[in-house]
């Protein structure tokens, strides 16, 4: 209510009942579009919005998802031909190992391409699979250096312990003596 002199009227009067009613269902009608019209707005802006979002994972975040997973899948198809070549030094496993290899550094590369916020990480993840490539290159080069076979190189170890085992026990007698 609002006190005008000595009589009070309604602050809202244009909805009053005694109001005209073309007066009133204008004013709401104005008051239903006043607070509709942001709401359709807003509404219309969140769905082009979440478009550009779903838009974006269907074509960047799920490919990349896939390649990075791919790319796990080869490291470790690399890592059991690895095993495998040192177990039976098998040339096919060496052959193995490097399209393995290959393969990995090809799908990073993509995934650096496809996702550019994410250069630094696939750059590191690069320099690393060229380490274990540069590491597992000098493992093999040291294995073929020795040039025995794997039955070899054990008979050649155990060899070695016994006459380690057998100079040991040697010193010990001597030791004992001397005592």
């Amino acid at each position: 209510f609002v006190k005008s002199g000595s009589k009070m009227r309604p602050a809202l009067s244009f909805l009053s009942p005694g109001g005209s009613l073309r007066r009133r269902v204008a004013v709401s009608l104005a008051v239903v579009r006043i607070i509709l019209v942001p709401v359709i707005f807003l509404s219309v802006y969140y769905l082009i919005r979440m478009d550009s979002i779903l838009d974006r994972i269907l074509n960047v975040d799920a490919p990349t998802a896939t390649l990075a997973q791919r790319a796990s899948i080869e490291i470790l198809e690399a890592r059991r031909a690895e095993r495998s070549y040192f177990l039976l030094h098998d040339p096919t496993y060496l052959q193995a190992h490097e399209e393995s290899v290959a393969s990995t550094k090809k799908t990073l590369s993509e995934i650096a391409n496809l996702q550019s916020a994410e250069r630094d990480s696939t750059r590191s993840a690069l320099q690393h699979v060229d380490v274990y490539d540069r590491q597992f290159a000098m493992a093999v080069s040291i294995m073929k250096e020795h040039g025995a076979t794997p039955m070899e190189r054990i008979r050649d170890v155990v060899q070695r312990y016994e006459k380690d085992l057998n100079s040991l026990l040697g010193s010990a007698r001597r030791d004992r003596q001397a005592q």
